[in-house]
């Protein structure tokens, strides 16, 4: 869990942005509820039946996937998360949030992040 104005966050994400360490994410649910909703993405089946690695970790990976799932596959991928936070690319200082509204997938775009990137 990370503090929104605490300076460990500050520090981490400085560190992080730019280098895909990972996706940050807004829920309400306890760590164990999580840990297991997400585990469930870890193998998945291609077409043909092979087991792959699906890196939904990676923002490189989830910013390009989450704009192609279909409103079931939202509802299934996003399950107790009310939003998925990651950096734009690796070049960039804009954060995307992903969102689901039931309906649709809602992205927003943070172009500035308080600075806390640019301070690399």
């Amino acid at each position: 869990q990370l503090d929104y104005d605490d300076q460990k966050t500050r520090r981490f994400i400085r560190r992080a942005w730019g280098n895909s360490w990972g996706v940050f994410l807004k829920c309400d649910t306890r760590l164990e509820t999580l840990r297991r909703h997400l585990r469930r993405f870890l193998v998945v089946r291609d077409p043909q039946g092979s087991q792959l690695m699906f890196r939904y970790y990676d923002p490189r990976v989830l910013r390009v996937y989450l704009p192609t799932c279909t409103t079931e596959e939202l509802q299934t991928v996003f399950g107790p998360v009310e939003s998925f936070c990651l950096e734009e690319d690796e070049n960039s200082h804009t954060l995307l949030e992903f969102g689901f509204d039931q309906k649709q997938l809602v992205t927003t775009r943070f172009d500035k992040l308080d600075n806390v990137a640019a301070q690399k």
